[in-house]
């Protein structure tokens, strides 16, 4: 091992070991539902926990608008709807019809309104 590789390592090791409770408390907090393996959005949903767990916040919030917002407008071609509509819209078409929960619908509206405070 070059002298270059054993200082990148003992700094990534250092910094792992620096924040791994952090992580581990994240983890616990997060504890996020089962996802379907190899199934839609599974990596996407798997990733916004990952950039979480690990300390990447605005990369979390980032993923996650992105997740939601993919995830609306499949929903949207799913149940025969034009998935270019305002997303407001769309998600209250889901609870109006059923699509989604009530619960999954106000999710989305607060991700989605998170986003806009966010700008």
């Amino acid at each position: 091992m070059n002298p270059d590789e054993e200082t990148i390592r003992a700094h990534l090791k250092s910094r792992f070991d620096a924040t791994f409770e952090e992580r581990v408390q994240r983890a616990i907090q997060v504890r996020p539902q089962i996802i379907v393996p190899n199934h839609h959005f599974t990596w996407a949903s798997t990733e916004c926990v990952y950039l979480y767990r690990d300390g990447y916040f605005l990369g979390t919030a980032m993923a996650t608008q992105a997740l939601n917002e993919g995830l609306i407008r499949f929903i949207a071609e799913r149940n025969g709807l034009a998935s270019n509509q305002d997303l407001y819209q769309l998600v209250d078409q889901f609870a109006m019809k059923d699509v989604v929960t009530s619960g999954c619908a106000d999710a989305m509206r607060r991700v989605l309104k998170s986003f806009q405070s966010a700008c």
